[in-house]
């Protein structure tokens, strides 16, 4: 689907509201103090917040019926436990009726939901990130920041051009050199994304930014999981978080040759030419963690 139209499938406002036109279309939710009506009430007012609906044949669910579980995953940011929109309860109803009545009106794109789609493309965009993190040695804050475009050339190489955020307020925009697999992969992500400017953000939102660690908990979990198809070897358990890229990355590449001076310009530590070294060095002695 990728492949055939360059964005993941989505239908547009028009067809959503011929399948959606038996919904009431004159419903509001309550004011309530409830914090999870706040939530949902900030969510929905974001017309950049795409909505999951049930695709055509879907095994459950009418298709461009929202799917609740997906849907309440979005707004709240963790695993759906159904509390969102909670039939048993009257709050839970209307807040349905309220994301109803948003879908109806046609003001927020939606995209046809799979399970097993969004999951491989949760797969794909994991591996995206932990390939560039782990060739770049750049920060999670500094990938995360990549939009459209940001492929460039550096003194005549290859290079991601993103913001160095930690320590600089003004948060300039700087470069990293990278390999061409990290330029192929940074293609599909620029593929893969649903927003308009930046690459790692949530699958179906308008929200810039993903929660790495959950998503390198997924891969490893997934990876595992899978040998049995894939033939892959079984990643090691234990913490892997973003950082460790990063210093790993840094570790290998001052085993060569001039290679702390090659670190200390990637991790942008030669801004600082007297402390160059002393950082490098840090950054790139082996730890037991890694």
């Amino acid at each position: 689907m990728i492949e055939e139209t360059g964005r993941v499938e989505t239908l547009g406002p028009l067809e959503v509201r011929r399948r959606v036109s038996h919904f009431p279309t004159q419903m509001s939710l309550k004011r309530s103090r409830q914090s999870l009506d706040d939530t949902l009430h900030r969510w929905l007012a974001n017309p950049a917040n795409v909505i999951p609906v049930h695709a055509n044949g879907a095994t459950s669910g009418r298709a461009g019926e929202p799917v609740w579980s997906r849907l309440e995953e979005l707004v709240l940011e963790t695993p759906a436990q159904m509390s969102l929109f909670n039939t048993t309860s009257r709050a839970g109803q209307l807040r349905r009726e309220a994301v109803l009545h948003v879908l109806a009106t046609g003001t927020h794109p939606v995209v046809s939901y799979e399970r097993k789609l969004i999951l491989e493309l949760h797969m794909l965009r994991a591996a995206c990130y932990i390939f560039v993190a782990a060739l770049s040695a750049m920060r999670d804050s500094e990938i995360q920041e990549i939009q459209r475009g940001a492929l460039t050339q550096y003194y005549g190489s290859p290079a991601i051009g993103s913001r160095k955020v930690k320590g600089d307020s003004s948060t300039p925009r700087k470069n990293w050199w990278i390999i061409e697999p990290v330029a192929q992969t940074l293609a599909v992500a620029e593929r893969l994304s649903w927003h308009d400017t930046h690459l790692f953000t949530a699958l179906g939102a308008g929200r810039v930014g993903i929660k790495a660690a959950a998503d390198i908990d997924l891969f490893i979990t997934q990876v595992n999981a899978n040998r049995h198809i894939t033939g892959l070897e079984e990643i090691p358990s234990g913490r892997v978080r973003p950082h460790m890229f990063r210093r790993t990355m840094s570790i290998i590449a001052s085993q060569q040759p001039d290679g702390e001076i090659a670190v200390g310009i990637q991790l942008k530590h030669a801004a600082r030419r007297a402390l160059a070294n002393r950082l490098s060095g840090h950054t790139a002695r082996s730890t037991p963690s890694g």
